[in-house]
């Protein structure tokens, strides 16, 4: 991301424009280093991304279902989950399809970081992996501009990082509770995913597609949000995502929770 002296009576404007230039570079170094250090993130390498750079669409799979609601059945509790699939139609079919598969269930919550996210949705339990039904990776879902990100920082975004947003959908901002894709950079989005635990978090609007939003469990999110952690922010005892339901009623996946618990309560 990333004079020599002026004659006598140039030199305090020369000293002034020295000074603003150093602020603006330091202000975009700035800006740059505080966003790869918060943003949740999956930690395959990743090869610099071209400014004009543009992944391809993924094609739908046949095989893909969509849903308007999910209950990610943890050993601290329930979360019962409203996704969007008006403002993130492919990322939704992406997480039901997998979540019907059966992708997620065992899976951990591979990283906490207090009062900001718990991260999860890795087969490898670190971080490192994760695919989409559409291949590795498929392209973000994000229009910056419906949750208010400027076009300055657009800008910033598409020249550091290589995000190109969209017009054709209604975004969602990084509220208590938002649901997002974890990623490496723009449209890198896999199975990884997060959910924001402690207050809205607008230096990650823009930069990550927001599919979900919780609307009752949020007391078992703050339990994860406060568990132990060691190194890398992962969690001294397993927080397990033991199976995710998906439906296009919140009656019914409440229904499909109620019937989990009752077949399994020997086993609880």
């Amino acid at each position: 991301m990333n004079f020599y002296d002026a004659p006598k009576q140039n030199r305090f404007l020369a000293s002034t424009i020295t000074i603003v230039l150093l602020l603006a570079v330091g202000l975009v170094i700035a800006i740059g280093a505080a966003a790869s250090k918060v943003a949740p993130k999956d930690d395959q390498s990743a090869g610099e991304v071209a400014s004009d750079q543009q992944t391809p669409p993924a094609s739908v799979p046949s095989s893909a279902i969509s849903a308007n609601y999910m209950a990610i059945i943890t050993n601290y509790g329930d979360i019962i989950v409203k996704l969007f699939p008006d403002a993130a139609p492919k990322t939704v079919k992406n997480f039901a399809t997998l979540a019907k598969t059966g992708y997620y269930d065992g899976l951990i919550f591979h990283r906490v970081v207090k009062d900001f996210v718990i991260q999860g949705g890795d087969p490898n339990g670190d971080g490192s992996g994760g695919s989409s039904i559409y291949g590795p990776t498929f392209e973000d879902e994000i229009n910056a501009s419906s949750i208010g990100v400027t076009q300055e920082t657009q800008d910033l975004y598409h020249a550091l990082y290589g995000y190109v947003y969209r017009t054709n959908i209604e975004s969602h901002k990084m509220e208590v509770g938002s649901v997002a894709m974890a990623n490496r950079g723009a449209n890198t989005n896999g199975s990884q995913f997060f959910i924001v635990t402690k207050n809205p978090q607008p230096s990650l609007d823009g930069k990550h597609t927001v599919f979900g939003q919780v609307i009752d469990g949020m007391n078992t999110v703050e339990s994860i949000n406060n568990v132990a952690v060691g190194h890398s922010d992962r969690p001294v005892d397993p927080v397990t995502m033991i199976k995710i339901l998906v439906s296009d009623s919140e009656d019914d996946v409440r229904s499909q929770v109620n019937n989990y618990h009752s077949s399994n309560a020997s086993n609880e």
